[in-house]
C-alpha cells in the first residue's frame, strides 16, 4: 500500500490538508513544497513530497506547523475562510446535481445506488465476520479497515444529502447574525 502523504500532513498541520481540493489548494501545496524544499516545477513533485514527509525529521514537523501557521495568517489577511471555502466546493457539487434532475426531467439514482452498494458491502463484511469462524484475526483486522471505509462512504452520502449537522446550521445561523447578513 503506497503511503499517503496527504493523510499524514492531516495528522501533523490539519489546516494545509483541510485546505486541499478547496480553491486555495495551491498555496497549500506550494506552502508544503517550501518548507521540504522541493521546487514546484520539477516533474513527480507529489513522490518527492511523500518521501520528504515519510522521513521527516522533527526539525521538519516544527517547520510543517510554522508553514501551516503562516498559511492561516495569510488566508486570515485575505479574508478567507477554509471552512466556507470547503462547503463551497460541497455546495457547488449540490448544485450540478440538481441541475442534472432538472434538466434530464427525473430522478438521480446514483446516490441511491452509492447507498445501496454501500450497505450491501457493510452488511456483507459483518455478515461474513460473524458467521464465519475460519477466518485469521489478520484477515478480520483487513475486514474491519474495509468496513470502516464503506462507513465512511455512508457518512459522506448522507452528509452530501442532507447536509452535515443541525450544529452547522445553527453555527451558519450565529455567524449570519453576527455579520449582519
Amino acid at each position: 500500500m503506497a503511503f499517503d502523504w496527504k493523510k499524514a500532513v492531516g495528522k501533523i498541520a490539519p489546516a494545509l490538508a483541510g485546505a486541499f481540493g478547496t480553491p486555495v489548494a495551491g498555496a497549500a501545496v506550494g506552502a508544503l513544497l517550501n518548507v521540504f524544499g522541493i521546487n514546484a516545477n520539477d516533474t513527480d513533485t507529489e513522490t518527492q513530497l511523500a518521501s520528504k514527509i515519510q522521513n521527516a525529521t522533527a526539525e521538519d514537523l516544527l517547520k510543517l506547523k510554522q508553514a501551516e501557521q503562516d498559511f492561516l495568517a495569510k488566508m486570515k489577511e485575505l479574508d478567507i475562510d477554509l471552512e466556507k471555502a470547503t462547503m463551497v466546493d460541497v455546495q457547488s457539487a449540490r448544485i450540478r446535481d440538481s441541475e442534472v434532475i432538472k434538466a434530464l426531467g427525473k430522478r438521480n439514482w446514483r446516490p441511491d445506488v452509492m447507498f445501496i452498494m454501500a450497505t450491501t458491502v457493510i452488511v456483507g463484511l459483518v455478515w461474513l465476520i460473524w458467521k464465519d469462524q475460519t477466518i485469521t484475526e489478520f484477515v478480520k483486522g483487513i475486514f474491519t479497515l474495509v468496513l470502516g471505509r464503506f462507513l465512511g462512504y455512508l457518512d459522506n452520502i448522507y452528509n452530501f444529502e442532507f447536509g452535515s449537522t443541525r450544529s452547522s446550521k445553527a453555527k451558519d445561523d450565529t455567524i449570519s447574525k453576527l455579520s449582519g447578513n
